[in-house]
């Protein structure tokens, strides 16, 4: 598109996800109005699922590796362990109850 005859109006748009990375090129036709255009923009993302793809994958978390998942446990039982021993030796402290939460029945 040429506004004023200068300036052309191309559209770019990349979706970014971790399922990959999408691109859309789409030109705006010469005489096509900037509605027109918007209209046959936004058929065209839904027409080829990019955007949908991009929205379902958004807040995709990734499985947690083996490796991940060892490390984690073995963080849980040596904590465990360490509450335990500080406990026989009566060095444990009460847990103090912050704030003034409201008590249910």
């Amino acid at each position: 598109m040429t506004v004023g005859g200068k300036y052309k109006i191309v559209t770019y748009i990349i979706f970014n996800s971790p399922g990959g990375e999408y691109m859309s090129e789409i030109k705006r036709k010469k005489g096509e109005s900037f509605d027109a255009y918007l209209r046959r923009v936004r058929r065209r993302w839904q027409q080829s699922g990019k955007l949908l793809q991009a929205k379902k994958v958004q807040f995709l978390v990734p499985k947690p590796s083996k490796v991940t998942k060892k490390r984690s446990a073995l963080m849980r039982k040596r904590a465990a362990e360490k509450r335990a021993y500080l406990e026989r030796i009566g060095k444990l402290e009460e847990p103090t109850v912050r704030g003034g939460g409201r008590s249910r029945p």
